[in-house]
């Protein structure tokens, strides 16, 4: 019953918003159950990067790239941020599976007017390799946690050295 308050409260513009969100992340999973992830990032609006090279993007408004420290959801629209907020609370609630993978192709689709680029890396944690993906905007993360995690590195073509 809470959660109804809840959206009731938000107002019309705002269950469009949700709406919308549900309906990307509805698609989202789909992408990711069917498609390759070449397929569904680029259904998704976001360019797969596999490469460890920082991204040489400039922002608007600054001299110069983006310091590596900068937090992407910093350079995000007041609008642009609420949007992303209110689709990662629709990926909260089922039937959704709010993973990263999935909240990085739903911040892509919201966010593709920034052309954004989707990263995967993997980590060592408690012995067990893992993975995650991640949104970055304007060469700047949208997940505080990419520092722990080191990007996929595409094959090289030919096979290994």
């Amino acid at each position: 019953m809470s959660t109804l308050r809840t959206v009731v409260g938000l107002g019309p513009r705002r269950w469009a918003v949700l709406l919308h969100a549900a309906l990307a992340a509805t698609a989202a999973e789909l992408a990711i159950r069917t498609l390759r992830l070449p397929t569904a990032s680029r259904l998704a609006g976001a360019a797969l990067r596999l490469d460890a090279e920082a991204p040489t993007s400039v922002v608007p408004g600054l001299d110069g790239a983006v310091p590596e420290d900068t937090d992407g959801w910093d350079l995000l629209s007041p609008r642009d941020a609420e949007r992303c907020d209110l689709a990662l609370r629709v990926l909260d609630r089922g039937p959704f599976n709010g993973t990263c993978l999935r909240q990085s192709l739903l911040l892509a689709h919201l966010l593709r007017h920034r052309d954004p680029v989707l990263r995967v890396g993997v980590a060592k944690i408690d012995g067990a390799v893992q993975a995650h993906a991640w949104i970055e905007v304007d060469g700047a993360s949208l997940d505080p946690t990419r520092s722990e995690f080191h990007v996929l590195a595409s094959p090289v073509p030919g096979g290994a050295a």
